[in-house]
């Protein structure tokens, strides 16, 4: 069934469908976008390419967890 969602997912990209994915999968997100939307608490916090934001993400995570604040 995920491959069949995935592939589903994949025309629509290619047609130049917009859509919005919600995950906390990382490597979800990387596979199927191109572009990211981080929300924290519904404030913006970055919004571009889907490895820039997911990096800028894992940075925010080691630093609360350096700082234990997770």
């Amino acid at each position: 069934f995920q491959a069949k969602c995935i592939e589903r997912i994949n025309q629509f990209k290619k047609a130049g469908t917009t859509l919005l994915f919600v995950s906390h999968s990382p490597a979800q997100v990387l596979n199927l976008c191109e572009r990211i939307v981080w929300l924290d608490h519904g404030r913006l916090q970055a919004d571009g390419p889907a490895r820039e934001v997911l990096d800028r993400y894992n940075a925010m995570l080691r630093a609360k967890a350096a700082a234990g604040t997770t």
